[in-house]
């Protein structure tokens, strides 16, 4: 059972994550909406160009919502949690803690693969996307804090994650466009421009579904240690 300054410096990053996760989502879809948009011919760019501005005021609100307070509050519990931190001599080590948890990690990365490599489906892939960032995060804790930093797999999280990452993306982009009242904003042309837009993005984000596995089959094996490939 954690002690009530653990339990509260964890409750404290769990509220800035839980602001900051849709803050930077309207900031990759904004930013990527405006990239699709780009490769669009000029007539589907002006028609579309009031879906931004929409974008746009979504991602304001949400802004106004984040509270920078939160930090404040996570420096002052890191420090009382910091000094409640057990100091006996019988302790376990960190080292054996970490690599404990990160073996943990891998076993559900693992297992959420295996999912994905059943069904080959976005929900599995996500979950699995999901699994193996945890895992990544502690991975590179043990870079920074052990003797035998796992460079060489890093990269080939990166590599992985990066393919991950886009595919959300576009599916969050995807989602975002199927609001009704950005629908009902559209007009006639602006209706079309955007379910021909929207049904473009769904066909790469299954096609970059299917293909995951072929795709991305050396680093699957580098990671999962040919478990994958």
């Amino acid at each position: 059972r954690l002690k009530p300054e653990l339990a509260s410096l964890r409750s404290d990053i769990k509220s800035l994550t839980q602001a900051l996760g849709p803050l930077r989502s309207w900031d990759v879809t904004l930013s990527l909406l405006k990239t699709c948009l780009a490769r669009t011919r000029p007539a589907m760019q002006r028609s579309l160009k009031f879906v931004v501005a929409e974008l746009q005021s979504a991602r304001k609100k949400i802004r106004n919502r984040f509270q920078k307070k939160h930090f404040a509050k996570i420096r002052r519990h890191a420090a009382e949690a910091t000094q409640a931190l057990p100091s006996k001599s019988g302790s376990v080590p960190f080292s054996t803690l970490l690599l404990k948890q990160s073996q943990k990690a891998k076993k559900r990365a693992e297992g959420a693969l295996r999912h994905y490599r059943e069904q080959e489906a976005l929900r599995p892939l996500h979950e699995f996307r999901i699994q193996l960032k945890k895992w990544r995060y502690l991975r590179e804790i043990e870079a920074a804090c052990l003797d035998n930093p796992p460079a060489a797999t890093l990269a080939s999280m990166k590599t992985l994650q990066d393919y991950l990452g886009e595919t959300h993306d576009l599916e969050v982009l995807h989602q975002a466009l199927q609001t009704p009242a950005l629908r009902r904003k559209a007009g006639k042309q602006a209706q079309k421009d955007l379910q021909s837009f929207s049904d473009r993005l769904e066909s790469e984000v299954a096609a970059r579904c299917s293909a995951f596995l072929k795709a991305n089959r050396r680093v699957l094996a580098e990671i999962f240690e040919d478990k994958a490939s």
